[in-house]
């Protein structure tokens, strides 16, 4: 007899992958992520994880923390910002030998 296979540890497993592929795109990372870690929770077995979902559980705390990183990110580059266009594009200033642009 083959043990029954968990979609929900499946499902873990792939928001997971999502959330990390998908980390660059702060807050859908977040929301794979968030998923995922609600379909590993769901899958547990006798207060036991199965390997997928583990493995799940794994690849969305990775996602999560990818996320928050890269919103802070954003939110420091944001507030470094200049307001000055004229001086700077993107932010960054350029210098040029006679002075600057």
């Amino acid at each position: 007899m083959q043990p029954q296979k968990n979609n929900m540890a499946t499902a873990s497993l792939v928001m997971g992958i999502l959330s990390i592929i998908l980390s660059c795109c702060c807050f859908i990372g977040i929301m794979f992520a968030s998923l995922g870690l609600l379909f590993a929770c769901l899958s547990r077995v006798n207060e036991t994880f199965e390997g997928y979902a583990k493995a799940g559980l794994v690849t969305s705390i990775i996602g999560l923390v990818l996320s928050a990183i890269l919103i802070v990110v954003w939110i420091v580059f944001a507030a470094m910002g200049s307001t000055d266009l004229s001086s700077s594009i993107y932010g960054f200033q350029i210098m040029i030998p006679g002075g600057m642009l």
